[in-house]
């Protein structure tokens, strides 16, 4: 691993990790919402999915070392999406958990690496 790499990472992983909380708390938002305004509620989620897909197609590219399962977080953005383009939004939490749980591991691994070349205490 590559310390450019390993820093591209942290910062991309908590940038998207950021970016499904926001998701996964819209969404709660969402379920409490009449049918009408739901409507819109699922809209924007489907946008916000999409920047936090674009966000790991550029992690992707910048930081490609082969422990970093991107393409598992993509899928799961993904299956997210499909939720909620079906009008079931809030089914999409389970999946969002679990992308969380890929991000945070790609964050750990890069700050480790960090910690063990003393850029970070």
């Amino acid at each position: 691993m590559k310390t450019g790499e390993a820093i591209l990472a942290l910062v991309q992983s908590e940038k998207i990790k950021s970016a499904v909380i926001v998701i996964t708390h819209a969404l709660e938002v969402v379920s409490g919402l009449g049918p009408e305004e739901r409507t819109g509620g699922e809209k924007v989620i489907r946008i916000l999915l999409g920047i936090a897909s674009q966000e790991v197609l550029l992690a992707r590219t910048i930081a490609t070392h082969k422990d970093w399962d991107w393409d598992g977080i993509q899928s799961l953005l993904e299956r997210s999406a499909v939720l909620a383009d079906s009008g079931v939004a809030q089914e999409a939490t389970i999946h969002l958990a679990r992308a969380i749980s890929l991000i945070t591991t790609i964050g750990q691994r890069a700050m480790t690496f960090l910690e063990q070349e003393h850029l970070l205490q």
